[in-house]
């Protein structure tokens, strides 16, 4: 992997990349991201399988089982696990109905939690981006600094990947 760059998406969206039950991601950005953040994206990256911002009521209800199955009911807060590596396929934005509606049916994603992401911030759209990602077996740890914490899409990792 030729660069520290890592994306935070939700454990159960890693995993149905993993298995090939969605092959993209549905993006807006996080609260302390720049405007636009998935415009210029690293080609490249590492995966963070995070559980910030995860609630089972923003899934279809037939991931509900599967969801329970991948959130550990208690998390080290002091590391940091990269879980995956990925690239990038292809990059869109949507900015209609129609086309967020054509996306639902591949999603894991509820209705209604997807459309509240489309329209979040001062104009509707998302970035669906088409992944193909690997499994880091073991994964990758590091110690958790306050840098990687929080509503933020991407981060550069401090420290030199081995």
């Amino acid at each position: 992997m030729p660069n520290n760059f890592v994306l935070k998406e939700w454990a159960i969206i890693g995993h149905a990349l993993e298995t090939g039950q969605q092959n993209f991601i549905a993006r807006k950005g996080g609260l302390r991201d720049e405007e636009d953040v998935f415009n210029n994206l690293p080609q490249e990256f590492y995966l963070q399988a995070t559980y910030f911002h995860e609630h089972k009521n923003n899934i279809k209800p037939q991931y509900h089982k599967l969801f329970d199955a991948l959130n550990p009911p208690s998390l080290s807060v002091d590391q940091l696990e990269l879980s995956y590596t990925g690239v990038i396929i292809e990059k869109n934005k949507i900015t209609t109905l129609a086309e967020l509606t054509a996306i639902h049916r591949d999603c894991l994603f509820t209705w209604d939690y997807l459309k509240s992401r489309f329209d979040y911030g001062s104009e509707p759209g998302l970035w669906i981006i088409e992944l193909n990602i690997k499994k880091l077996t073991p994964p990758l740890t590091f110690p958790m600094r306050d840098e990687y914490r929080g509503c933020q899409s991407w981060f550069c990792l401090s420290e030199g990947i081995p």
